[in-house]
């Protein structure tokens, strides 16, 4: 035999043994092509003796095994034959010893052969190349699991090949319908069912995983009842001062201030009796504030007020010598108070009362000086910006209202130090209310026509 043509006939023993262990051709189509490549490697320098024998007669055996082979080759009506089926290339049946092929059939039959092995051998690694990249996307969408119903037991593998997808097939196919053929090559009755049950499955865990999550966590935020551990609380400190300890009619003390222990300790406060006097005719004598900041002092106050106009207020004007409205006075009990001894330098003692001075108090009718319809009177002090912004203010007011008398008085003026004025600038209105601070000329005619009757109020 010519090496060539050895070398040809070892090369296709190769490939079919690679598409045996492929899965590309059945045991009986290799042990076929296999026992005829084997002969004819064994019939070395035989070959030219074929054409003198060409006319020769059969061999008995062969004349009978004629018909049947004859038979064998008419097609089946009934069972056309699958794509990938190798019948029309391969001996439909082993030949009897000394019966051989023709040399050209052979030769047709070994290119058809290799053709149709190296075609089979790309299309399948093609097929597991696109399978492993349709798995890799297929995990990142969805993860599904399948469980056999029983694990084979001691059963021999399979030597029949598993079917695979031509390239034409191939975009037709779903990977996960692959993936779990069974070895006929079909996708197994129910799979589809299974699959969606599968992800139901998974999806109630899911949500159930996340109704678990969220009831722990709400109750670690619960204090324990015996089920757990308890969260600790954020430390609440209940006092940092003495202010922060307020009780209507106590007094309150905090005791470690500031701390973990801090708490407020509360006693009975002293009661005092307190007096305000107060008029009508004072249009910025409101006494809400002045009041509110007396109760946090002296929690045990009981306010009484009183007009300065009736009998008792002008006997107590006079016997106390007051000289401005609102006026607060304390009974003797104010001195046994909790604060007193840190604010008795805002009081005056009179007959036994303590009287709140004019500063503290917030003062502004003067009792005793002659009611001047019409007057306005500015306290400014020279060179201070405020001062001088009171005085345009004044100007622009008595453009609007030239009947008022305007008159302006520096801070060292006569009747600056005779009215008792410190803070500037300050208007005095009708000779009798005093304003203090900056005013607006809106604002000042406000206070002008609250106690003047003027034709442009």
């Amino acid at each position: 035999m010519d090496p060539l043509e050895k070398e040809k006939l070892e090369r296709e023993l190769e490939f079919l043994k690679e598409s045996f262990e492929s899965n590309v051709i059945s045991e009986e189509e290799y042990d076929s092509a296999r026992e005829r490549i084997r002969s004819l490697m064994k019939q070395d320098g035989q070959k030219p003796k074929k054409a003198e024998t060409a006319g020769k007669e059969e061999p008995k055996k062969k004349e009978k095994a004629k018909p049947q082979k004859e038979a064998k080759k008419e097609p089946s009506p009934e069972k056309p034959a699958k794509k990938d089926d190798f019948s029309d290339l391969l001996i439909a049946e082993e030949p009897e010893k000394g019966a051989e092929p023709t040399e050209k059939a052979e030769e047709d039959i070994d290119g058809e052969l290799l053709k149709r092995i190296e075609e089979e051998k790309v299309s399948v690694e093609e097929a597991a190349k696109r399978a492993e990249e349709e798995d890799k996307k297929s995990e990142e969408i969805e993860f599904e699991t399948y469980e056999d119903s029983e694990e084979p037991k001691d059963e021999e593998p399979s030597l029949k090949p598993q079917s695979t997808f031509s390239e034409e097939d191939e975009h037709l196919k779903e990977l996960e319908g692959y993936a779990i053929q069974d070895s006929s090559g079909e996708t197994p009755a129910g799979q589809k069912e299974e699959s969606q049950f599968s992800s139901l499955l998974l999806l109630i865990i899911v949500v159930g995983a996340v109704f678990l999550i969220a009831f722990f966590f709400f109750k670690a935020s619960l204090p324990d009842a015996g089920l757990g551990t308890e969260i600790p609380l954020p430390i609440v400190i209940a006092c940092s001062s003495d202010k922060e300890c307020v009780q209507e009619g106590m007094v309150g003390e905090c005791t470690n201030p500031g701390t973990e222990k801090a708490k407020c300790e509360y006693t009975e406060a002293v009661s005092t009796q307190l007096t305000v006097l107060n008029t009508e005719s004072c249009f910025n004598c409101g006494t809400a504030s002045t009041l509110r900041f007396l109760k946090e002092l002296y929690p045990g106050l009981k306010p009484n007020e009183i007009d300065a106009g009736s009998e008792e207020g002008m006997a107590l004007v006079k016997n106390l010598g007051i000289n401005m409205l609102p006026a607060y006075i304390f009974d003797s009990n104010l001195s046994g108070t909790e604060n007193f001894a840190k604010t008795s330098q805002i009081f005056t003692e009179k007959g036994g009362n303590y009287i709140l001075n004019d500063r503290s108090s917030g003062a502004n009718f003067y009792i005793e000086r002659q009611e001047i319809k019409g007057r306005v009177d500015l306290f400014i002090e020279q060179g201070h910006e405020s001062s001088n912004k009171a005085a345009e203010s004044l100007e622009e007011f008595r453009n609007g209202f030239p009947n008022a008398m305007a008159f302006q008085h520096g801070k060292n003026g006569a009747l600056t130090r005779q009215l008792g004025i410190n803070t500037f600038p300050a208007f005095l209105i009708n000779n009798k209310v005093k304003v203090l601070g900056y005013r607006l000329p809106s604002a000042l005619e406000t206070d002008y026509c609250a106690m003047n009757a003027d034709d442009r109020c």
